[in-house]
């Protein structure tokens, strides 16, 4: 598999069949890191693990794998905020222990606070 086809396991569309392949969200970039990671957990398959510039260079996503909400239509552009959300059947049910390793050290801090905000609030039952 390579961007000349679909990296969303089961989807079968290539360059040639007139359908839009995109690239992911540049996980270089600060603002698009957690988009990024978003689209590895969503999509799934032999994408899960890989290095992050590997996937940027050389995995593509097509087009119907977005609402239309999130393309431009006189372009077939994607939105800054586009996250495939359409026929993504051959998702993985479960994280494999690689990425639950990777996801650990590279957890967003907007996640991380969230999660020790969460976890330091007394519950009803305490009272």
């Amino acid at each position: 598999m390579s961007q000349q086809s679909c990296c969303v396991p089961s989807c079968t569309v290539t360059l040639g069949d007139d359908v839009p392949l995109h690239r992911f969200p540049n996980p270089s970039n600060p603002k698009e890191i957690e988009r990024f990671r978003t689209w590895i957990i969503k999509i799934g398959g032999e994408i899960v693990g890989r290095d992050d510039l590997y996937i940027y260079d050389n995995r593509r996503i097509c087009h119907n794998h977005f609402e239309e909400v999130f393309i431009y239509p006189t372009t077939r552009r994607l939105s800054k905020l586009a996250v495939p959300s359409l026929n993504l059947s051959g998702v993985y049910k479960q994280l494999p222990e690689r990425l639950h390793h990777r996801l650990n050290e590279q957890q967003p801090l907007s996640l991380q606070m969230d999660f020790n905000i969460r976890s330091n609030i007394p519950s009803q039952d305490s009272k």
